[in-house]
Parts: C-alpha cells; structure tokens; sequence
C-alpha cells in the first residue's frame, strides 16, 4: 500500500464518511487493490463489527478471522430504482475523486 492509498483510506475514516464501507469498496476496486489487505491497515474489521443503515437499505459485516479480515457486502438489500443506484455510484465517484486530489497535493 503507497503512502497515498494510506492516507486517502486515513482520511475517508477520520471524517466518519456515512457511507463508509461503500467509499472503502469503490475506492479499492478503482485501484485494484485488496480489500483484506486495506481492512486489515485501518483495523477496521476491530472497529465495526456489524453495521446497518436503514435508510440506505445497505448492511455489511465485517469478519475477523486468523488469515485476515474479509467484508461481506450486501449494498442493495431491498429493490432500489435504478436511478437511486446510479446517483449513489455516482456521489461515491465525486467523494473519492475529491479524496485523492486533495491528498496527492
């Protein structure tokens, strides 16, 4: 993990970001990197357990095991209208985007 990756994931965690395991997931599938690996940096799996939002119908759980931690993400659990989902992938773009180029300066 470059120091970059490290502070953009310190950063997404510091400001308590609603959505955070959605920013965690999207920021590592941009980059391509293990989200075990990311978990594992920020102790997350320690601090959220299990977390659920009714209002964005999203549940993760985060499990710790001896080979590390994986997330099991279920992000849609009731039927979403296809707009809500492109407005969500949407916002997570532009809060990531915005991360990595106020951290690269």
């Amino acid at each position: 993990m470059t120091k970059l990756e490290n502070k953009i994931l310190c950063f997404i965690y510091r400001f308590k970001i609603k959505t955070v395991h959605w920013v965690l997931l999207r920021f590592c599938y941009i980059h391509k990197m293990d989200i075990y690996r990311a978990l594992d940096n920020l102790y997350l799996a320690d601090l959220i357990r299990y977390t659920e939002n009714k209002t964005d119908k999203t549940k993760t759980i985060i499990h710790r095991t001896d080979y590390g931690s994986y997330a099991h993400s279920n992000l849609f659990v009731d039927n979403l209208d296809k707009w809500k989902e492109r407005a969500i992938g949407f916002i997570l773009g532009i809060i990531t985007t915005i991360a990595i180029r106020f951290l690269s300066k």
